[in-house]
């Protein structure tokens, strides 16, 4: 998976101020999260802390400013990997 993964992977080093999180977003820890897949383009931030994700779109999905917030299981399903067990 990590062969996979590694072209497309970036090091950032966000440093205040960090763009704005959604409102709802009580964790200050997770913050710094928020502003680094920010600004790496990240398409996905995996997590399996689902009380942090943003609020559901219309569509049920955990996104927010074009980032979507995935579980370990979801991750795996969108690259099309058996689960994590």
């Amino acid at each position: 998976m990590m062969d996979a993964l590694i072209p497309v992977m970036r090091v950032v080093n966000p440093v205040p101020p960090y763009p704005e999180p959604w409102a709802s977003l009580s964790d200050p820890d997770d913050i710094p999260v928020w502003a680094a897949a920010v600004a790496a383009g990240a398409k996905y931030v995996v997590s399996e802390n689902g009380s942090d994700f943003p609020p559901p779109d219309e569509a049920g999905r955990h996104r927010h400013a074009g980032i979507a917030y995935v579980t370990i299981d979801e991750f795996f399903a969108l690259l099309r990997l058996p689960a994590a067990t």
